[in-house]
This record gives structure tokens, sequence and C-alpha cells, in this order.
């Protein structure tokens, strides 16, 4: 199959020698686009270093998201947007125009050299270098010592990713932590969330249950494991193929799976968890019960809606200790068992909770387990969401 060149765009059949995925018409053409392939091709022939980042971050003009490289590279020994990009400048000058391999800069780091190396990059250049770089490089030692850790403090990694996430949705690079919160004020709550959740996929990858409202809005509730790392990797696509309005629209219209399919995504958001796209395909402000149970049953402190105690059996349980008891128990289905929640959602809403489970395969009860379940998971479905709405009535005066 013909296909265009990756550097220069001329047809060719030829692809990486190591993968598919890039095509070359050359080995010119695939020698001068190594730097950024390296990082996704099948067989790089050696390990991928942090400086093979800080290359490719430099040579393809992007924002680096990799904590590691900011760290190894002294982006997080810097807070002023000023320093930064000056930062950037040097290791583009010394990557792009001197030259220098991401190899070599990696052992000048191990070897605790990059600081003495790079000014002696500078002095041979002469004046063919930026002197504006070249003074800032000389001034500003103490960004590329790695005996200071992760630098001055947790607030200049902050900044750090805070610009990153800025530039990232179009913001001036020199912009301000002050400018970017002015700005930010003046956002509706919706595009305030969507800013924080590209914060977490930029410096993270995304939610934890530890931050259960951006777990559960965007889905990563629907997995088994808590890394959810397929969707880490698909958010982290996605922010790059799409503007920022075009997710707070998507986000506000529970439009995303649509967003993901035209940003030709569909291949893996179909490789999600089936419950992905029912979930994310629902308001933001209608979060499934089960989704609820599912966080308050992984033991994080959260309230959950009067719902989950109703459908789900705690409404029957007749004191604190049966609660964590039964707690505790839908905690095993789903991490042990890893039963289906909207089977065990529609099990509720049935009034067949313990039948269901008593089904599961190599559900194994003893007698006084049997006797506890049987007794909490006799719901009556009737009765519970009357329950649920008169405790919506006393807290909110409406039903719902």
């Amino acid at each position: 199959m013909t296909r265009s060149c990756t550097t220069c765009g001329a047809p060719t059949k030829k692809t990486c020698r190591g993968c598919s995925r890039a095509a070359y018409c050359s080995a010119n053409c695939q020698k001068k686009h190594w730097a950024i392939h390296i990082l996704e091709c099948d067989k790089p022939g050696r390990e991928i270093t942090t400086a093979d980042r800080l290359a490719a971050t430099v040579i393809s003009r992007e924002v680096s998201t990799d904590v590691e490289t900011l760290i190894d590279y002294g982006f997080c020994r810097v807070a002023d947007p000023k320093d930064i990009n000056s930062l950037v400048a040097v290791y583009t000058e010394i990557i792009r125009d001197f030259g220098v391999k991401p190899l070599t800069i990696h052992k000048w780091r191990v070897e605790k050299k990059l600081h003495s190396e790079m000014i002696a990059q500078y002095r041979s250049a002469g004046k063919k270098a930026s002197q504006r770089n070249f003074l800032w490089l000389r001034t500003n030692a103490q960004v590329f010592d790695s005996e200071s850790a992760c630098g001055p403090s947790v607030d200049a990694r902050d900044a750090v990713i805070e610009l990153m996430v800025w530039t990232r949705i179009g913001g001036s690079p020199r912009a301000t932590r002050q400018q970017i919160e002015q700005v930010k004020e003046t956002w509706s709550d919706e595009k305030r969330f969507c800013y924080s959740f590209y914060t977490m996929v930029i410096s993270c990858g995304g939610a934890t249950a530890e931050l259960p409202e951006y777990w559960l809005k965007f889905g990563f509730c629907t997995f088994q494991d808590d890394m959810a790392a397929p969707l880490r990797s698909l958010y982290f696509d996605l922010i790059q193929k799409c503007t920022f309005d075009e997710f707070c629209e998507a986000f506000s219209s529970s439009s995303l799976i649509s967003l993901m399919d035209r940003k030709g995504l569909k291949t893996a958001r179909s490789a999600m968890p089936t419950e992905f796209e029912s979930l994310l395909s629902r308001s933001p402000d209608d979060i499934s019960s089960i989704w609820q149970l599912k966080l308050y049953a992984l033991g994080c402190a959260i309230n959950p809606e009067p719902a989950c105690f109703a459908i789900y059996g705690f409404m029957n349980c007749t004191d604190d200790a049966e609660v964590n008891r039964l707690r505790r128990f839908y905690g095993t289905l789903f991490k042990e068992y890893s039963v289906p929640p909207l089977q065990l959602e529609d099990a509720a809403l049935c009034d067949q909770l313990f039948p269901y489970i008593a089904k599961l395969p190599d559900m194994k009860l003893s007698k006084s387990e049997k006797r506890f379940l049987t007794r909490v998971m006799k719901t009556c479905n009737d009765i519970a969401i009357r329950w649920y709405i008169s405790q919506m009535m006393s807290t909110t005066g409406h039903p719902l």
C-alpha cells in the first residue's frame, strides 16, 4: 500500500524497519524523523530515556508532558514563565541547532556534567549561538544541579504544569499564574472542571478514585484497576487532537464518545469497557447509583447518594457495623469477582440481588454470610424508592 513519507510527504511503500507505524521513502528521511519516532517505535533498538523525550519535545515544538523528563532536565527548578521559556530555548539550540544527540545529553546528566558540557557547546559555537540563551545558561547553573532533587519547591513543579496546560489549550506561553487565574475566574464551572481534568491528564495521566467527581464523570470508574491505563492513553491522545473548547462542549453535551470518534480514536475508544460508552452518553450530573456504590464500596471517604442505601440493601442494615459489613462485601464483589456493574444494578432494580450474587461463579458464602445477605438484600423497590424520595424531600424540599 502506498503511503506518504512522514518526513517529506513523497509517496512510498517503505516503512520503519522496526515497525510499520511510520512510512519513510528513504533511510535519510527516517533518520531525520527518528528523534520523534523512537518514542512510538515497536523496536527502537535501545532503552528510551528522558533525553529522548526531551529531544522529541524540542523537535516537534510540543510541550513536554512527561513529569520524569521535567524533573531530570530542570523544569521543576524554575517557576517563572520567562525562565521556563529560556530553558526551552537553550535545549532547542543545543539539540536542533548544535546537533547534540539524546544519548549524549543523557550521558551528561548521568555523569552530572549537564551544565558544564552545555556551556562548552555554547563556547564552541561562538557567535553562531544566541548570546541571550548563553547568558541565561551561565547565570542559572542551579537549574541543572541534580543534587537539588526537584528544586525549590512543589510550587515550581505546579507552575510548570500550569503553563503546560495553559499552552496546550492555546494560552500564551508567557502568561503568569496570576494572569491565568484571572482568565479562569471568568469561566463557567464546567469549563474550570474540564481545565482541572486537563491538568490531571497532563501531570499524572488522569483521575483516580481519590478524586471521585472526575473518576466518575470521565469514566475511570468503569475499569477494574485504578490505573485504567488504556483510558489514560485515550484521553491523552484526545486532548492532542481536539481544541479545549471542543472538549468542553462535548463534556457538557454528553458527546465525548462522538468527539473521540470524529478525531480518529474510535478503535481505541471501542476497546474500553462496555459500560464506558453508556456512562459518557449520560449527563455528567446523572451518574448511575451503581458507580456511587462502587466508589463507596472501595473505601473512598464519600457520602453516597441515598439511592445507594435504598436499592442495594443498606436500608435493611440495623447499625453501622452492618453497614460496613455490607460495604466491604460489595468491595469484594468489585475487586475480586469483577462483577459487571450494570448487571448488578439490574439485579438490584429487579429485587434479585441475592439470587444474582449467589449464582456468581466461584461464589462461596458461609452460613452466617448467607443469613446476613439474604436479610439485608431482601429489597422491595417500591418501598426503597419511596424511602429515597422522602430522603430527598427532607434535604432539598423536592424529590429530584
